[in-house]
């Protein structure tokens, strides 16, 4: 596990997680790989996820690096 800031505020998540995102619904996702499409309204990548925190914040633009 690390300790991540994404918007501000502290999350702990597996080594694995490399980027992370909110989704239109306001859940934030970790991602393997940067995710490269938006299905429906979430990020989508071909690698693992997993959903963090949920939140109502804006959802676009949110991908980032970790």
């Amino acid at each position: 596990m690390k300790k991540i800031t994404f918007e501000g505020k502290e999350y702990e998540v597996p080594d694995w997680v490399k980027w992370v995102a909110r989704d239109k619904d306001g859940c934030i996702n970790g991602y393997k790989s940067k995710p490269d499409e938006i299905i429906g309204d979430f990020f989508h990548s071909n690698e693992d996820f997993i959903a963090i925190y949920d939140h109502d914040l804006p959802w676009f633009e949110s991908v980032t690096e970790v």
